[in-house]
């Protein structure tokens, strides 16, 4: 397997949570489906989808997404992913 390049991987912040996400995961078959699951109105792929993008990340942006908080909404949740993602591309 190739070495990953260290320019393969996009790092951004919001809302004070620091994630980064490899451009391999991004164009990886599985992704591809749970987003193509998604726009077919399967809401729940997102989950599949986030725990994809942030591999072992997901449960330390879960728990500093909720912050004092006990639960974290999936609206919350979906709408730092969507900032995420405009990071993403002005990055790109």
């Amino acid at each position: 397997m190739a070495e990953q390049k260290i320019h393969d991987i996009n790092k951004v912040k919001v809302d004070g949570v620091e994630v980064s996400i490899s451009k391999a995961r991004l164009e990886d078959i599985e992704t591809i489906e749970a987003m193509s699951d998604m726009q077919a109105g399967d809401a729940l792929a997102i989950i599949p989808l986030f725990r994809k993008l942030f591999g072992d990340d997901y449960t330390r942006i879960k728990t500093e997404l909720k912050g004092d908080n006990e639960t974290l909404s999936i609206e919350k949740m979906s709408e730092w992913f969507g900032a995420v993602l405009e990071e993403l591309g002005a990055k790109n």
